[in-house]
């Protein structure tokens, strides 16, 4: 018998396979536009989180003094 992680990565990878949007790795240009500080970081496809939620951590667009778990963002594994 299957356990729950083998059905949900069996899931995932079918889900991947057609094309899910979650599962698309960022472009190279997205990650170089984080770098100099354009960003965003989503909850939905069309809803970024505003940054001010972000604060006072940001200085001039970007991060200083914390990390960033990207909770639930490992494609569903």
């Amino acid at each position: 018998m299957d356990n729950y992680t083998d059905i949900n990565a069996r899931t995932i990878d079918k889900w991947a396979d057609n094309g899910w949007e979650w599962s698309i790795p960022v472009t190279h240009e997205v990650y170089a536009d984080a770098q100099r500080g354009k960003w965003d970081v989503v909850l939905t496809p069309i809803r970024p989180v505003p940054h001010v939620w972000f604060l006072p951590f940001i200085r001039h667009d970007r991060f200083y003094g914390v990390k960033l778990l990207g909770l639930a963002s490992g494609g569903g594994i």
